[in-house]
Parts: structure tokens; sequence; C-alpha cells
């Protein structure tokens, strides 16, 4: 159902941004945070392995095995932060794709412009719904982490670099859950005051930035708006 959800909102998403160059630099995006989540993810793993190595004089089974599911369960957590930015990037494109229209056209159809809004307001809701629990899970991760700090300080006797991944993860993980309601609901509350700096191009300007303010878009959790 979660990957159904998934593919629906990408799908939305993908109708909702027509121009090619937004969803160039959506892939182009997308790309960019693989490769950092890629290089987060190998660099933790190689930092946990590293102190369990230098702790331990030999490598039993159970150490082994440790690795192997650290490497699994923060492989799949960075792979949720990354799905969520992928998919905060394509609304945020969406909102910019309106946007670039507003400030291209030479005259505007303020009954289309809403409609078109009302759109990627659906597209947005939906994607929220989709995104919720993983934004929440993962909020929920970085309290775990930063408990499991100390755990592991107490267990290895003191090691500074014992925990050190854990910190690193630590610090990492806020910023997805920063980016996520920055790309997204910081966009859309931006559109009404572009709206009233612009010039009057025939249409009613004012109507259509209260228009753009009451709708309140962005990302939403359980019904709340994240700001």
């Amino acid at each position: 159902c979660l990957d159904e959800g998934v593919l629906q909102c990408q799908s939305n998403i993908e109708r909702n941004a027509q121009d090619e160059n937004s969803q160039t630099n959506w892939k182009r995006e997308t790309g960019r945070d693989a490769v950092i989540a890629i290089v987060l993810w190998m660099l933790v793993v190689a930092g946990r392995s590293l102190t369990m190595t230098c702790l331990q004089t030999t490598l039993d089974f159970w150490s082994g095995l440790h690795i192997v599911l650290f490497s699994m369960s923060t492989g799949t957590l960075l792979s949720a932060c990354h799905l969520l930015v992928y998919l905060a990037r394509g609304m945020k494109n969406v909102a910019e794709h309106l946007v670039f229209l507003l400030c291209s056209s030479t005259a505007i159809d303020t009954a289309d412009i809403k409609d078109d809004w009302k759109i990627i307001l659906a597209c947005m809701r939906s994607t929220s719904r989709c995104m919720q629990w993983g934004y929440a899970s993962v909020s929920g991760t970085v309290v775990f982490i930063a408990l499991s700090v100390g755990g592991d300080f107490w267990q290895t006797q003191g090691h500074g670099m014992a925990v050190l991944p854990n910190i690193v993860l630590c610090c990492c993980l806020p910023a997805v859950l920063l980016l996520v309601p920055l790309l997204t609901t910081s966009v859309c509350e931006g559109v009404s005051p572009l709206l009233c700096l612009m010039e009057p191009r025939g249409g009613d300007y004012l109507s259509l930035s209260l228009f753009f303010n009451a709708s309140q878009a962005g990302f939403y959790v359980c019904g709340t708006r994240v700001t």
C-alpha cells in the first residue's frame, strides 16, 4: 500500500509539473540527494565497523551480525529520508512551475490560476498523507538515536569514537525534518507576497493573493501544517 501511495504521489506531481525544466531540476536535485545519502551511509557504517574493530581484539559472530544489522537499519533509515526529500522537492517544483507561469504570462486569467492551484493543493494534501507517518517515524528515530548515544557511551566505557556514528546521524536527520517543510510550506507561503509585488497584467491580484494565502498550502502531518 505504501509503494502504491508513493507511486501515485509521484505520478500526480509529474502530471502537474508539465514543464520539462521542472522535471529536469527535480531529477538533478534527487540525484544529488542520493549521492549525499550514499556517502553518509558509507561513512557511518565504516565508522561503526572501525570503532568495533578498535575496541575488540577479535571480531566474533555477534560483532559481525551487529555490523550487518546496523548497516541495514541505517540504509533503510537514510532511504526513507531520501524518499521524503524526493517527494518534497517534487511538490516544490509543482508550486514553482505555477509561479513561473504567473511571472511570465502577459495576461493572467484569475479563474484558471485558482483552478490550477486547487489541483496543486489536492496533490500536496495527498502527498502529505503518504509522507506524514514516515516524517513522524524519522522524528521519533532522532530521539531514540540521541538516547542510544548515552547507552553506547556507557557500554564502551567512555570511548568517544564508539558513539561518533550515532552522533553524526543525530545531527544529520534533523536537517531532513527541516528541509521537508522548507521545500513545501515556505515556497507556498512566498507566493502571496510575490503577487503583491507584481505589476497588474489583467487580473485581480489582490483577490488572487488572498486566495493563495487562505488556501494554507504546504506540508501537513495529521492535519497540521508544518512550517
